[in-house]
C-alpha cells in the first residue's frame, strides 16, 4: 500500500493557473521531456470534490512508483473558482490536509501566471476567438479579470511562502518561430525538473 505522507518515488508536478495561461501545453512538454504520466483534472462530483482530488493525489502517488507525473489542476483550482464562481468551497479544510499530503509527499507547484495582467486577458479573449474548446469559451460573465487577481493573491499570499512552487510565464524566453520555442520549452522543462529535484534533496 502507497503511504501517502512519505516522499514519492518519482517527481510529482501539480500545474495550477487560471484558462488560457499554457498549463496543459506546459503540462504535455514535460510529459514528454521527462517520461511522465499526464493527469487532467476537471469539475467533476461536485458534491465529492474532496474525495475526488484525495483519489487523485491516491493515482499520482502509484503512478509516480515507476514515472515522473503531472498533474493538470488540483485542490488549489477548485477554491479559487469556487471563490469566483460558486460562493466559496464547501470542502476547504480538506484541501489544506491534501496540502499536507503534497508537502510529505514532495510535490512540486507550478503556478502558470502571467506578471502581465492586461496582456493575458487580451490573450485569453484571442484564444476566445480562435478556438472551440470548452474551457476557452467559459467565462461568461466577465470573471477572468476577478479569477487572475484571485490565483494572483493566492500566489503572493500562499504559495510564494512556500519552498515547493516555481513560477511560469507564458509570455517570457519565446521568440515568434517555433525551433527557438522548442528550445527553451525544453529549457523550461529542465529547469523545473532541477527545481524539483533539488526541493525533493531536502526532505
Amino acid at each position: 500500500m502507497i503511504n501517502l505522507l512519505e516522499k514519492s518515488k518519482y517527481p510529482i508536478f501539480v500545474l495550477e493557473g487560471p484558462d488560457g495561461v499554457g498549463k496543459t501545453t506546459l503540462a504535455l512538454e514535460l510529459q514528454q521531456y521527462l517520461g511522465a504520466r499526464y493527469i487532467h483534472l476537471t469539475y467533476r462530483f461536485k458534491n465529492k470534490m474532496h474525495k475526488y482530488h484525495y483519489a487523485a493525489i491516491r493515482l499520482a502517488a502509484h503512478l509516480s512508483q515507476h514515472q515522473p507525473v503531472v498533474i493538470d489542476r488540483w485542490w488549489p483550482t477548485e477554491i479559487i473558482y469556487a471563490d469566483v464562481y460558486r460562493g466559496g468551497s464547501p470542502f476547504t479544510k480538506h484541501y489544506f490536509k491534501l496540502e499536507h499530503i503534497a508537502t510529505q509527499m514532495g510535490v512540486t507547484y507550478v503556478v502558470c501566471l502571467p506578471e502581465d495582467r492586461e496582456r493575458y486577458l487580451g490573450h485569453f479573449d484571442d484564444l476566445r476567438n480562435t478556438r472551440t474548446v470548452a474551457e476557452i469559451s467559459r467565462d461568461p460573465d466577465g470573471n477572468l479579470g476577478n479569477l487572475y487577481d484571485e490565483y494572483s493573491k493566492f500566489y503572493k499570499s500562499y504559495f510564494a511562502l512556500k519552498e515547493n512552487v516555481c513560477h511560469y510565464d507564458i509570455f517570457k524566453n519565446f521568440n515568434d518561430n517555433d525551433v527557438s520555442r522548442g528550445i527553451v520549452m525544453r529549457s523550461i522543462c529542465q529547469n523545473i525538473l532541477e527545481f524539483a529535484e533539488d526541493h525533493r534533496s531536502g526532505l
